[in-house]
């Protein structure tokens, strides 16, 4: 709720925002056209998110691919456009086919940041637990384990238990003499 109550209590949040954190922008789902614009315009950066949007998964449900459909497609790149005419400096498109996001990168002269989103974006990101490998059993499509910390992670956490419960951990070594 950082800023879906209201323009001037996202203004102040995103303003917080940025002289707490050291952020170079500030990224908010969907395409808020007034607030982009409002936050551009007092010089605050904006980067918007289109296609899958985490935060709004109670309201739209859990299907992650967004712009199959036709009219899906248009609504994506109408928004991507007028977040560029408002201000944004970049926009992340999360979990849209290959072929939208080259033709919305292709059109547009921001960057297109993709997340799951094919070849074609200008940049791309990934959660970082996804490509360590830490949750092996949950791998989402669009993401490739570049080393799986997992396995060891696992191994590591059995191991520590094991000596816990074996009385050598803590050992001499780990305590601390009065």
């Amino acid at each position: 709720m950082s800023y879906q109550v209201s323009i001037e209590d996202a203004i102040r949040n995103a303003g917080k925002i940025m002289s707490e954190t050291g952020a170079n922008a500030v990224k908010f789902e969907g395409a808020d056209i007034e607030l982009t614009q409002r936050l551009t315009e007092i010089g605050i950066p904006v980067v918007g998110h289109l296609g899958y949007t985490p935060q709004s998964v109670k309201k739209f449900g859990r299907n992650i691919i967004r712009g199959k459909e036709v009219g899906e497609q248009n609504s994506i790149i109408d928004a991507a456009k007028a977040l560029e005419k408002a201000g944004a400096v970049a926009i992340v498109l999360e979990s849209v086919p290959e072929k939208l996001a080259k033709e919305i990168s292709d059109m547009l002269f921001i960057p297109i940041i993709g997340i799951g989103s094919g070849r074609f974006c200008d940049g791309e990101i990934q959660v970082i637990y996804d490509i360590l490998g830490i949750y092996p059993d949950f791998v989402p499509k669009h993401t490739k384990i570049f080393k799986n910390v997992g396995r060891y992670s696992k191994n590591g956490i059995k191991e520590y238990v094991k000596a816990v419960r074996d009385g050598n951990f803590p050992g001499e070594k780990n305590i601390f003499k009065g």
